[in-house]
């Protein structure tokens, strides 16, 4: 399978690690997340329409994550067993916003994160990749688009009063009116509103499917400059990959979707370009190799469409793939054997709503 789940693979909560990983990357066991306490006496705020609600509360969460330093060790859990583990450092500044982010189980791997840009040092693979701030999202990534009408998709209420790593939490749950999405709950810090612990449920029978939380975390740490500040200068036998991410649009690329899963719109499409010595992999010539990543979003969960050239040596039988909550579905674009397209379609979304934007994407042109 050779196109990328992109940064939603592991989590989309945290932008998700901004990692890119090969679908089917088998889950890596660690030790088991800590869990919320009891609730305890006492509500969270009240949440009204008159205060903006689901809206403003989850505009207040982005800002919250954005605009407060702080360092802690994240647990990613699904399916009895834990995906990931890594320690998170954000701080901010008036002058920027820096964060790292480094795998503390399986593979190797740091990433940097600035305004501008994402650095990852991937050591199993010897290589640097640096990718403009595009598609990337700092965590938690719940930022809604203006003009969504998130109520008329979603129940929203508060459930009770907790503690996640150490720190009083606010629960909450988003709650959906349909069988296209999942369910979440969500606690943040009462002090300084920052998301602490997200679950992702499957709605019909409220199994959670994914885990995502601080097991422990500080506010205002100490941090050392050089500890968010990425090297450039390549150790031997390491490769720098400064990937090229060309905005563009499903018209420009010849393509249409007929008909958008109810409350999903288009938020945006780039080219993403495969290093030129993966392109020559194989003993074939090297070319440029390159994938159209097309993001729909409700408002709170969000799909990546992916769509590239049909090649039979890399794209085979039709799959479905799932880690946590994260579900892929991948398939040509057209009953034509051999098809002239394959798609993949990557989020933390039903597999319905996966086949309803995959079968309703057309080739109209170029």
């Amino acid at each position: 399978m050779a196109v990328l789940w992109g940064a939603q693979a592991i989590g989309l909560w945290v932008g998700l690690l901004a990692v890119p990983v090969v679908a089917g990357a088998a889950p890596v066991a660690v030790a088991p997340a800590g869990s919320l306490a009891a609730p305890s006496a006492g509500a969270p705020p009240a949440v009204t329409a008159e205060a903006g609600g689901l809206a403003a509360w989850l505009e207040d969460l982005h800002q919250a994550a954005r605009q407060r330093s702080y360092a802690g060790t994240l647990v990613v859990s699904a399916d009895g067993g834990v995906l990931s583990t890594a320690r998170l450092v954000h701080v901010h500044t008036r002058a920027a916003t820096l964060e790292r982010v480094e795998m503390l189980s399986g593979a190797q791997r740091v990433v940097f994160r600035s305004d501008e840009q994402v650095v990852v040092w991937d050591t199993p693979q010897r290589l640097v990749r640096v990718e403009p701030m595009v598609l990337l999202s700092t965590f938690p990534d719940l930022k809604h688009p203006p003009g969504t009408a998130l109520e008329a998709l979603y129940h929203f209420r508060a459930i009770g009063v907790g503690r996640v790593a150490g720190h009083v939490a606010d629960g909450y749950e988003v709650w959906p009116r349909d069988a296209l999405r999942f369910a979440q709950k969500v606690w943040r810090a009462r002090e300084g509103g920052l998301v602490l612990r997200r679950q992702i449920l499957d709605a019909g029978s409220g199994r959670v499917l994914e885990e995502t939380s601080f097991t422990e975390l500080s506010f205002q740490p100490v941090i050392h400059s050089e500890v968010l500040a990425p090297r450039l200068e390549l150790p031997e036998g390491f490769r720098l990959w400064r990937e090229p991410l060309e905005p563009t649009s499903l018209e420009a690329e010849g393509w249409r979707m007929d008909v958008v899963p109810e409350g999903f719109a288009l938020d945006r499409c780039v080219r993403r370009h495969e290093a030129p010595w993966r392109a020559g992999a194989g003993g074939e010539a090297a070319r440029d190799r390159w994938v159209l990543q097309c993001i729909w979003t409700d408002g709170l969960a969000a799909v990546s469409v992916f769509i590239e050239p049909y090649e039979a040596r890399r794209h085979g039988t039709s799959l479905t793939a799932r880690v946590g909550a994260t579900q892929m579905r991948s398939r040509p674009a057209e009953v034509a054997s051999p098809p002239a397209w394959w798609l993949t379609a990557v989020g933390e979304v039903p597999l319905r709503t996966l086949d309803a934007l995959l079968v309703n994407l057309r080739r109209v042109g170029r």
